[in-house]
């Protein structure tokens, strides 16, 4: 019985205590220091990603075709990027403190208290980029459906 209880405590200590739920309650405990690195290294991690998956999907479209031309590479980069995986690690062309302000905001409504940093900021970038209010709305409405349940 020792021996499972000493190894419990070892198996908490390795792994620590559980991280905190991302969301407005962790958000706004941030300093704003805090704020700017922690949307940098998402929006950096997120453009890394982005560019892998752009190369992935340009090689599997022009994969094995010796005989491809110039225009057919175009052809497969405009698809690719096109794509809804792509655009969805888009964080490009937005200044970080427009991510932070836009997050401030987002997080004021108590609605929203309970949503995940990555999908609020993504919100927030769609929001930015001008997406159309119907989609924000019905964006918003599943939002908060899943992180009030």
């Amino acid at each position: 019985m020792k021996k499972i209880a000493v190894l419990l405590l070892m198996s908490t200590a390795a792994w620590g205590p559980e991280s905190p739920t991302q969301n407005a309650y962790w958000w706004n405990g941030l300093t704003t220091s805090d704020k700017l690195m922690f949307v940098w290294g998402y929006v950096t991690a997120m453009g890394s990603a982005r560019l892998s998956t752009q190369l992935h999907c340009d090689s599997d479209r022009t994969k094995g075709r010796a005989d491809l031309k110039e225009q057919d590479f175009k052809a497969a980069k405009e698809a690719c990027d096109a794509s809804d995986e792509v655009k969805d690690q888009d964080f490009g062309g937005i200044r970080l403190g427009q991510f932070v302000d836009g997050l401030a905001e987002f997080y004021k409504d108590y609605r929203n208290k309970n949503i995940e940093f990555g999908l609020a900021l993504k919100y927030v970038r769609d929001e930015l980029k001008g997406a159309a209010p119907e989609k924000l709305k019905s964006d918003l409405t599943f939002l908060r459906s899943i992180a009030n349940n």
